[in-house]
C-alpha cells in the first residue's frame, strides 16, 4: 500500500489507530462509482457483500462531502 501512495496526491485525511489514512476519491468519484454498481445485476452470495460495499461507499461520501465543504 505504501507503494501505491507514493506519487499520489489525496484528497482529505483521517486517523484510524493513530495511523493517519487519505482518500484518493472525490464526491464526484465516489459517486461515479455507486452509479456504475447501480448498473449492474448481482446474483446470490454478491448481494450481501454489494450492499455491504454501497453502505460504506454512501457513509465515505457523505464525509468526503462534509470535508469538501469546509475546505471549500
Amino acid at each position: 500500500m505504501a507503494a501505491f501512495n507514493m506519487g499520489n496526491k489525496f484528497k482529505g485525511g483521517f486517523n484510524i489507530g493513530g495511523v493517519k489514512h487519505h482518500h484518493p476519491l472525490n464526491t464526484e468519484e465516489i459517486s461515479y462509482i455507486l452509479q456504475i454498481l447501480k448498473g449492474m445485476t448481482f446474483a446470490g452470495d454478491q448481494l450481501e457483500n454489494l450492499a455491504i460495499v454501497v453502505m460504506k461507499l454512501q457513509d465515505e461520501y457523505k464525509r468526503v462531502l462534509e470535508k469538501e465543504q469546509k475546505t471549500a
